[in-house]
């Protein structure tokens, strides 16, 4: 058996393989390796980031959702609306009536004998989704395209969102409309008619309460998805809801406080909330924050 020498492996590296140019057969360059090695390296993070998001799971903390609020005047806009109480925004479909019901184990972790939500598996190509609960149609799984864009491609510059707000072949879009696009992925239902009212009056502006612009709407769809991001990354059992717990250290992260009489009424009726009931938490959590 022939011995190698101590500096040498069974399995030597293998080279580049070398490019043909007027049937001549020649190395690549240092430099161009370099540059393939930096385009492989940034596939893979690309590929690991996308695979990252599908799962619901960002490997880093979400970005607070403080910057994604609308500004104190927004919220003055409409502080003599009485439409606008707390009592709206506790009467959504995902607190009053969940449709999931959320067991322990022996260790007390997990679930067991539950139905885990999943998020609705949908074409973009044809925009329509009906759930298989209550059979409502719906325009688009606007959340679920959102959870797929880049924080900086939520923008006025956006085609496929200007192209989702055009579809209502109007200027304004209202709280009807919004209900066309926004999916809970834990009810697998459209937002409650009241949680859609909720973000249309909020983010709208003086000129147009309750009717928003595609401005307003991109401010609307930036703050969804800082809320969906919080929401996937504080839900460790994956099963698209929050519990108490949960739901405490997702609002600690974004700064915000959590009275008991508000987490009380959060809790009311469940002990979870979905997503739908996260984003309506951080309104009035907010909006009380603000008034105190």
């Amino acid at each position: 058996m022939t011995r190698l020498p101590p500096n040498m492996s069974r399995h030597p590296y293998i080279p580049v393989p070398p490019t043909i140019i007027n049937n001549y057969y020649y190395v690549q360059p240092q430099q161009q390796q370099q540059q393939q090695q930096q385009q492989q390296q940034q596939q893979q993070r690309q590929y690991q980031r996308q695979r990252n998001i599908s799962h619901g799971s960002p490997i880093s903390p979400p970005q607070p959702i403080a910057s994604r609020m609308p500004s104190m005047s927004v919220y003055e806009g409409h502080s003599t609306d009485d439409s606008y109480e707390s009592s709206d925004i506790y009467t959504s479909l995902s607190l009053v009536s969940p449709r999931l019901r959320r067991g322990r184990d022996e260790e007390g972790f997990g679930d067991y004998n539950s139905s885990q939500a999943k998020i609705p598996e949908i074409s973009l190509n044809d925009g329509i989704y009906t759930s298989g609960i209550s059979g409502d149609t719906v325009y688009l799984d606007l959340i679920g395209q959102l959870c797929h864009t880049d924080d900086t491609a939520i923008s006025v510059h956006n085609s496929q969102l200007f192209a989702v707000f055009k579809a209502f072949n109007k200027d304004l879009i209202d709280n009807s409309d919004l209900s066309e696009l926004f999916i809970d992925a834990g009810t697998r239902r459209k937002f409650a008619e009241s949680s859609c009212r909720t973000l249309a009056k909020v983010f709208s502006t003086r000129s147009s309460p309750g009717s928003l612009d595609f401005r307003c709407f991109i401010k609307l769809c930036a703050f969804v998805k800082g809320c969906c991001e919080s929401f996937n990354y504080y839900d460790s059992n994956k099963s698209h809801t929050l519990e108490y717990e949960e739901l405490i250290k997702a609002l600690r992260f974004n700064g915000m406080s959590s009275p008991s009489e508000l987490m009380a009424r959060v809790f009311k009726y469940s002990d979870y909330v979905t997503l739908e009931g996260f984003i309506m938490a951080v309104i009035i959590i907010r909006k009380n924050e603000r008034r105190s």
